[in-house]
């Protein structure tokens, strides 16, 4: 009995960890438009700081840390290799076709945006698999540091892992904003007048609470993730009604 409480008491910190994980990225991914035009940049930028180092610790412990613990005994190491160059090879192939992708669109705007962006999706792939080859190919290199008790060293390794994921996720979205250059749209902001708020809000569906302080209404009622402006927010404390809008 002793020795279960043990393990739980050695994993109990990895669950908790994983749970808040699971919860950042349930509220991150779920938010609306409007949640992001009444959220400040610098909680903006933060929130998205937080995703990317929880995404990427997620695939810390999907891609290299369950490589270890797998079993790749049974495969021969010339698959293996094969594997890893094949992976190479088309991360080289797909980098320089985006390479000339990039010098096309200098001078030439219209180009084909889905295909680049499914070979941008190919290159960041096989990135990705790289690192997992890499690792299941080195295992017996890397587990002698945890059999060996060096722990220090095993985590000096997945931190730069780590680091590696954090960095890509960041040249990455660099990359895709430059090919797909999204256009900003403008919204325009209109506080309803105090005489006409009652009447406006009669003909309003609640959709959810965004806080304490502001409640989102529509038009129509619709489920949260399909909302659509125009977009109302009450202020209860004060009976103010916002309007948010395209310009």
């Amino acid at each position: 009995m002793s020795g279960i409480i043990e393990i739980l008491l050695k994993v109990a910190p990895l669950i908790t960890v994983v749970l808040v994980l699971i919860r950042f990225n349930i509220t991150t991914t779920n938010k609306t438009l409007i949640d992001l035009l009444l959220t400040p940049k610098n909680n903006r930028d933060w929130d998205d700081f937080l995703e990317i180092i929880s995404v990427s610790l997620i695939l810390i412990l999907t891609l290299n840390v369950s490589s270890l613990i797998v079993d790749y005994s049974k495969l021969s190491s010339t698959f293996k290799i094969s594997l890893i160059s094949i992976d190479g090879i088309l991360f080289l192939i797909s980098a320089f076709f985006l390479l000339v992708s990039w010098l096309l669109l200098l001078f030439r705007p219209q180009i084909n945006i889905k295909l680049i962006n499914f070979v941008f999706f190919t290159n960041f792939t096989s990135l990705l698999l790289f690192s997992f080859f890499n690792t299941a190919l080195n295992q017996k290199y890397l587990i002698s540091f945890y059999s060996g008790k060096q722990y220090s060293k095993l985590l000096i390794i997945l931190g730069l892992f780590y680091v590696f994921y954090i960095l890509i996720f960041y040249f990455y979205r660099l990359l895709y904003k430059a090919f797909n250059k999204p256009r900003v749209p403008a919204y325009k902001i209109e506080k309803i007048p105090v005489n006409q708020v009652e009447e406006l809000l009669k003909e309003l569906f609640f959709i959810y609470l965004l806080d304490s302080e502001r409640h989102i209404l529509s038009k129509f009622p619709v489920d949260r993730k399909k909302i659509t402006l125009p977009v109302y927010v009450y202020y209860p404390k004060d009976n103010s009604l916002v309007e948010f809008k395209k310009d």
